[in-house]
């Protein structure tokens, strides 16, 4: 089963392969790709769960922000 946790380390990982640091890219780019590609297999941001809500946060986003992020604001 995937949840945002693992999709952003999954991301953070190919970054780090890629780049060799988790950078500005990492902040512009891949965070918020892997954010939007989660909420685009769930279907909505009312399906994730309080974990996911939790690494969202734990990255730096705040509920708001990923609602805007994924258009349902």
């Amino acid at each position: 089963m995937i949840t945002l946790r693992k999709k952003i380390e999954e991301s953070k990982t190919w970054y780090l392969q890629r780049y060799g640091v988790l950078d500005w890219q990492w902040e512009d780019e891949g965070l918020p790709y892997a954010i939007m590609d989660y909420h685009s297999s769930v279907g909505s941001t009312l399906d994730f769960s309080e974990d996911d809500w939790k690494a969202c946060e734990e990255n730096g986003w705040s509920k708001d922000e990923v609602l805007i992020l994924c258009d349902e604001k």
